[in-house]
């Protein structure tokens, strides 16, 4: 046994409790009949423990640690979604193997990633399948729900992330199968949303918006995601990939279109720049035909060539019950889209794309994790945050509407390219 050899250390007690937590857990799961229910196991052996279980997993080998907490996904995936407990358990689950995965480099090959990815998937589906369904109409239960999706989501591009190694073809293609399962699985929200208003007009136009915020912070980091990925091994992919690709964008496109009108604030314009990113990297080299796609992509786009060029406060809405643009200060209004449009433009993604490293990689995850840990955790938080007496705040948004801006000008300069 470990430790009891001259020369091996004898496990800490914190690496000694999170080997007893997990053995115990495995050895109640195979009890016939169970004497006690997934969440009361759960509660009582991990989730009691997160903190020290947390720190013990920096200093166990990353593959016990790998092996653990697939484990665990499992467990809670077969865990029936009608049980009370269920949105509580899958919430706990992602935040801890959140916070692991943002701490432990795994050290992955093609199998155990495509493991990582099944179980996540598992957890995934079911997230936004119990969303998707829900006859809650004040989007309170639902965005409880989707939040976990989002840690689930940040949790695989930790583990890409810190993983240190070169990316084959192969992972990258199931990777890219992977967050379009997700995307798509995603817009089933969207429609919830869309039923939701049919059913309860006032009630739910009022409160879809921190239910749709939390489905677009889920959407935009599946996008950024698929952006790297494009990046690193586009060109490679198989046709039959890229064909998967254009139809979840046109999907995408589709489930735009029926939410208009357009949301502005920070959550949405990130969404929007990520998408619009994305679907740059697709139009500039497609690898397939894209002429069928492009009269909806051009129509779609043309909702953002205004957008927040009004002037408009966070959170509002574009077109609805919606005040003038500002004509008392055109010259203004002028300036600020020569500001924004002027020259010949060249996107950061394209810039960077030739260059792009696993060290890149990094940098853009940490900022990107700093920016989103709020957003993650206080997804539903008034934007009261972003108040007139901010001004940095509302800097940084008239930047992000800006490059949403240009962002859909050079999609609609590309798609217009392709066929000629």
């Amino acid at each position: 046994m470990e430790g009891t050899g001259f020369g091996a250390a004898a496990p800490t007690p914190l690496v000694r409790l999170w080997r007893t937590a997990f053995l115990t857990l495995r050895d109640e799961t195979l009890t016939v009949p169970p004497r006690n229910s997934t969440a009361q196991l759960l509660d009582n052996l991990i989730f009691s423990h997160s903190d020290a279980l947390l720190s013990a997993a920096a200093e166990l080998p990353s593959h016990e640690v790998l092996s653990d907490i697939l484990f665990i996904m499992e467990l809670v995936a077969a865990t029936s979604s009608d049980e009370e407990d269920f949105t509580r358990i899958y919430a706990q689950t992602s935040r801890l193997i959140h916070d692991i995965c943002r701490c432990v480099s795994f050290e992955l090959n093609f199998s155990s990633f495509s493991s990582v990815l099944n179980c996540f998937g598992k957890m995934l589906n079911l997230l936004l399948r119990k969303v998707a369904t829900s006859d809650d109409i004040s989007g309170i239960c639902s965005t409880t729900t989707i939040i976990p999706a989002i840690e689930f989501l940040q949790a695989v591009r930790c583990i890409i992330t810190l993983s240190h190694r070169r990316w084959l073809q192969s992972e990258d293609t199931i990777l890219v199968k992977f967050l379009l399962d997700v995307i798509v699985c995603s817009h089933g929200v969207s429609c919830w949303m869309l039923r939701s208003i049919c059913k309860e007009k006032s009630t739910a136009i009022s409160m879809r918006f921190p239910t749709e915020r939390s489905s677009s912070e889920l959407q935009t980091v599946a996008f950024e995601m698929l952006g790297e990925a494009i990046s690193r091994a586009g060109p490679s992919f198989p046709v039959d990939i890229w064909r998967s690709i254009l139809e979840v964008f046109r999907k995408t496109m589709d489930v735009l279109a029926l939410k208009t009108p357009v949301v502005e604030d920070s959550v949405m314009s990130r969404f929007y720049e990520s998408f619009l990113c994305c679907l740059h990297l697709i139009l500039i080299d497609p690898k397939c035909s894209v002429s069928d796609h492009v009269s909806v992509f051009v129509a779609v786009l043309r909702m953002f060539l205004v957008y927040g060029v009004s002037g408009r406060t966070s959170g509002l809405l574009v077109g609805h019950e919606e005040k003038e643009p500002n004509s008392m200060n055109p010259k203004a209004n002028r300036e600020q889209l020569n500001k924004s449009d002027r020259g010949t433009y060249r996107p950061p993604h394209l810039r960077k794309r030739d260059s792009l490293n696993v060290k890149l990689n990094r940098a853009r995850h940490s900022q990107y994790m700093s920016d989103s840990e709020s957003s993650t955790v206080n997804v539903t938080s008034s934007d009261s945050e972003f108040s007139d007496g901010d001004g940095s705040a509302k800097e940084s948004g008239r930047v992000q509407n800006s490059r949403v801006r240009v962002a859909s000008i050079t999609c609609i300069q590309v798609s217009s390219k392709t066929v000629m």
